[in-house]
């Protein structure tokens, strides 16, 4: 769980781990201007509000939920620009893409959703 503005103004991050947080809140990547990549480890992610990526990134270019077993909540407004514009890809594992492609608000972005098992040099080295 994060709470409302976790990182808020964090502007030289440009990496996030969170190999164990299952909720994101209302500003949780607030104006995290040089953002590029999201890791998000836990098997069970319960949801994403509204307003996560708020003020924030231009340049987050992925998300990855390597260890992802379950379809997250996805509010309307979560997503972030480079979602929008299609530079931001979504990397969870194989037997959830489909799944992931079809669920809502997700379906916005099924060409963006991919398998991490193709883009192994993006996996995370923490251990479970």
């Amino acid at each position: 769980y994060t709470g409302t503005y976790t990182s808020y103004v964090c502007f030289k991050l440009e990496v996030i781990d969170l190999p164990s947080v299952t909720t994101f809140e209302y500003g949780t990547f607030d104006y995290l201007t040089s953002l590029k990549t999201v890791r998000l480890g836990g098997a069970t992610i319960t949801g994403f509000d509204n307003n996560v990526f708020t003020g924030s990134t231009t340049s987050v270019t992925a998300i990855i939920m390597d260890h992802l077993t379950n379809i997250p909540t996805f509010g309307t407004l979560a997503m972030l620009p480079t979602m929008r514009n299609g530079t931001c890809m979504i990397y969870v594992p194989r037997d959830m893409v489909t799944t992931l492609r079809s669920a809502d608000n997700w379906s916005n972005y099924g060409g963006q959703i991919l398998a991490i098992e193709d883009h192994m040099d993006l996996m995370p080295t923490w251990d479970d």
